[in-house]
């Protein structure tokens, strides 16, 4: 094994303890959420939500039901969000809407109380947060194409007649999801060990440097 084959191979596998430490504390995020999401949806509860907030939503071109989306957002983290949005049946251009309502309010209770201890204002940086995320997607909503992903196939909803059947397709959807997260989250983690082993980073960090 030549030099630069070690390196290669001493960088894979450094990688990996990282990575599956990374994927288990994601899955105990995501699977939960998206187990009681999909119970929530069996007992009408999300269809019940959506159909209260979808005069709201609507404004901004989204379902009601992607408030669950928002909402799981502001009170959990970024994963959370991604867990619901597994679940429900939204198009490309919903996504990418929530996405960045999402980025600008996630983890609320936590950031807020961090940002009070600096002297902020609590109660106005909530409302800053969560105005600026409305007012985003509002302007997302007119730059964006009306069939943006229209081409592309979005999950649909299963009628599901017993919490078993729930149960099965959410283990179903579990699987699938587990091995995409551990796919992405591995390969990201052995690319930064092989640019951190061949000094690819600080070269990059040279370049883009002010």
């Amino acid at each position: 094994m030549n030099k630069i084959s070690q390196r290669l191979y001493h960088s894979t596998r450094s990688a990996l303890p990282k990575a599956l430490k990374t994927v288990a504390w994601l899955l105990k995020i995501i699977l939960p959420i998206g187990l009681a999401v999909s119970l929530l949806q069996y007992w009408g509860i999300i269809e019940q939500l959506a159909a209260l907030l979808t005069p709201v939503f609507s404004l901004i071109g989204l379902p009601g039901e992607s408030a669950v989306v928002f909402i799981s957002s502001v009170l959990l983290n970024i994963y959370a969000a991604i867990a619901v949005i597994a679940t429900l049946p939204l198009g490309m251009r919903e996504i990418t809407i929530l996405a960045l309502m999402c980025l600008i309010s996630h983890n609320i209770p936590v950031e807020t109380a961090i940002q009070k201890k600096t002297g902020s204002s609590a109660v106005n940086m909530l409302l800053l947060r969560l105005a600026t995320s409305f007012v985003a997607a509002a302007v997302l909503n007119i730059l964006l194409p009306e069939h943006l992903g229209a081409g592309q196939a979005v999950q649909k909803s299963i009628e599901l007649d017993s919490v078993a059947a729930v149960l099965v397709n959410w283990l179903l959807g579990a699987g699938w999801l587990i091995l995409k997260i551990t796919l992405i989250v591995t390969g990201l983690m052995v690319l930064q060990n092989i640019l951190k082993e061949f000094k690819i980073i600080d070269i990059l960090a040279k370049a883009f440097a002010p």
